[in-house]
């Protein structure tokens, strides 16, 4: 255990520290055929959540006490202030303001990094793991439940294990001659002033709206026990995907359907744009036999959608520990836009296929059928220019307007908000999520707020 706590202590050195350079020689050691090339920046991640790494060891901020209690739980004191001290002195070591990682198109995973003090991290090195073993013109320093850090000249790698050092040697040999900076689009993408950015081919994903050459591109920045980050995609000639080509915007109509007390909604704008085949496509491979044949059945009216699509998730009654998990303190309802003759066929196909199963006709509660169920029964109707199935109310007396207000005219968006459940839920305070589908781009804003002491975390 030990062993693996000094070996990590190293790691970490290289994984911790940072001073801004040019990002040219790291990326000149990955070839242009990775299939996933990430790059972070510590430095910034530390500052951005808060933690700060001293002579006297880490400070963590208020908002993340019960993650500090756990660790201290976790490890002994000694152990602690070994691997706290370790850290602060692999700072003036090593240039890790961009730690970057890839993956090769055979699948395998590199971690690479520049040392400004190569000779001293090897001393390190030698005196945790033994003395290094030339393999392949790198000098190696293995150790069973960590890995292999793998180093030459100033630069290194950290592979899963010995047999990956011949493939690391391949790798850098492809670089040499066709180096992933040699890309200037994906270097654009790297060199954005965030904590974390990613960018992935998109040559094994069969996205015929991407086409073989697309990036999917991925940047975020933390903040105390949060993150906020981007996610867009660029098409094989260049531009970049403007998903308002293929979906409607969110309107009032829809939104004043949330629930004030909506803790989840999913929001989805459909117009005459949707490629139903591509999207179909999509969906199918992951349902099974019964629903591809409920798609097939109701094909006709889903693709008469038009508008906006919505799910939502709220309580019946007051929230307790008790009734959390019961089935009828729930109301989740969905509802899709679509003309009146196609929301009264598909009232129509649902209601007799199930009333052929069931063996009875359906009871009605005023313009909607009722599916009978011993814990929550499901009306199934229409509302307005809305078909809907719900086990609770069919329309919103008080909507959330302050949901409405952050998603208006996007394309999608979903909301979960965990803050008025937190003395129900015990583990957490209150989580805080939305996902905004823009034009070119994806938002995610996550706030997680934790107990401020362990034992608030198990009680």
């Amino acid at each position: 255990m030990k062993r693996i706590i000094n070996f990590a202590i190293v790691a970490m050195m290289m994984i911790v520290s940072s001073c801004a350079k040019d990002s040219d020689p790291i990326l000149d050691t990955i070839p242009a055929d990775a299939e996933v090339v990430s790059m972070i920046n510590v430095n910034t991640s530390m500052t951005h959540l808060g933690i700060e790494i001293s002579e006297e060891g880490i400070k963590y901020p208020e908002s993340m006490k019960c993650v500090e209690s756990i660790l201290d739980m976790a490890v002994s004191k000694e152990d602690k202030k070994n691997f706290e001290a370790g850290l602060y002195a692999g700072m003036e070591l090593v240039d890790l303001s961009r730690i970057a990682a890839f993956v090769s198109i055979e699948g395998d995973s590199y971690v690479t990094m520049i040392l400004n003090e190569p000779e001293l991290v090897e001393v390190k090195l030698e005196e945790l793991c033994g003395k290094g073993e030339q393999i392949e013109g790198f000098t190696c320093y293995k150790e069973p439940e960590m890995g292999v850090i793998a180093i030459k000249n100033n630069q290194a790698w950290i592979v899963e294990r010995v047999s990956k050092v011949a493939a690391l040697k391949t790798e850098l040999n492809k670089a040499a001659k066709n180096p992933i900076s040699a890309k200037e689009d994906v270097c654009q993408l790297l060199s954005q002033e965030k904590d974390v950015k990613c960018v992935c081919s998109t040559r094994g994903l069969n996205l015929d709206v991407l086409g073989k050459d697309g990036l999917i591109c991925w940047s975020s920045d933390f903040k105390q026990m949060g993150i906020v980050g981007e996610l867009s995609a660029k098409k094989s000639d260049g531009s970049m995907l403007n998903i308002g080509n293929y979906m409607g915007s969110l309107d009032d109509k829809t939104l004043s359907q949330i629930p004030q007390n909506a803790i989840f909604a999913l929001a989805i704008g459909i117009d005459s744009k949707v490629d139903w085949d591509a999207l179909e496509s999509l969906v199918t491979p992951m349902l099974d036999y019964g629903d591809k044949g409920l798609v097939d059945v109701m094909r006709p009216y889903i693709r008469s959608i038009n508008g906006g699509v919505l799910l939502t998730i709220a309580p019946n009654v007051p929230l307790t520990k008790q009734n959390v998990q019961n089935v009828e303190t729930w109301s989740v309802k969905f509802m899709a836009q679509m003309p009146q003759e196609k929301i009264d066929g598909a009232v129509t196909k649902i209601v007799s296929t199930i009333e052929s199963d069931y063996g009875f006709a359906l009871p009605r509660d005023g313009d909607f059928y009722v599916i009978p169920n011993p814990e929550s029964p499901i009306k199934i109707g229409k509302y307005d220019d809305f078909f809907v199935m719900s086990n609770g109310a069919t329309d919103t007396q008080s909507p959330n307007e302050n949901i409405a207000k952050h998603v208006l005219s996007c394309h999608a968006a979903a909301v979960l908000n965990l803050k008025d459940m937190a003395s129900v839920l015990g583990f957490v305070d209150g989580v805080n999520a939305k996902v905004l589908v823009e034009d070119e781009v994806v938002k995610i804003d996550l706030d997680v707020k934790l107990p401020d002491s362990l034992l608030s975390l198990i009680l």
